[in-house]
């Protein structure tokens, strides 16, 4: 049974690096910040397609004082932060996502968090949940790991008393 728990525990402390360490890399290497979604254009590719393209705007503390910066359009990035291109979309579906990002009320300003490498914040990128709901890869990676661990405990040897 122990041979089981460790055959078990360690392959999914192998999985659990496999997915966590790329999106931890990516984190460590990026800050977050919270940025302000100012407005999304829908521009029509072809008869029933739109590019959906989201600008941007948020604050990077420098040297004491607040830098605002704007970006516009080519700021999405995948779940491990590599940048990809404004996502063509059939039209209903840029709709529904152009809506979910910039709420219901107009009045209001939608936040997302946006990723930028310290060197060079104009570079900044949000990541592209096209599927709608928040993605819980990173989190299952971890569970994955705390579960593998938690098996190996499971599987040592518990000390023996002798009479």
């Amino acid at each position: 049974m122990r041979r089981v728990l460790v055959f078990f525990g360690l392959m999914l402390i192998g999985a659990g690096l496999l997915i966590v360490a790329p999106l931890a890399m990516a984190r460590w290497h990026h800050v977050a910040t919270r940025a302000e979604i100012k407005d999304v254009f829908l521009q029509p590719v072809g008869d029933a397609q739109a590019r959906l393209q989201v600008a941007l705007e948020f604050s990077v503390p420098e040297d004491g004082k607040k830098i605002s910066y704007s970006s516009f359009g080519n700021n999405f990035a995948d779940d491990r932060l590599r940048a990809i291109n404004d996502p063509v979309l059939p039209l209903a579906e840029a709709q529904a996502y152009a809506h979910r990002l910039l709420g219901d009320d107009p009045n209001v300003r939608s936040t997302c968090t946006v990723f930028y490498p310290p060197a060079d914040p104009a570079d900044a990128r949000m990541i592209a949940n096209l599927r709608g709901g928040p993605s819980h890869v990173y989190e299952f990676g971890l569970g994955m790991l705390a579960c593998g661990i938690m098996g190996m405990m499971l599987a040592r040897r518990s000390p023996r008393s002798d009479p």
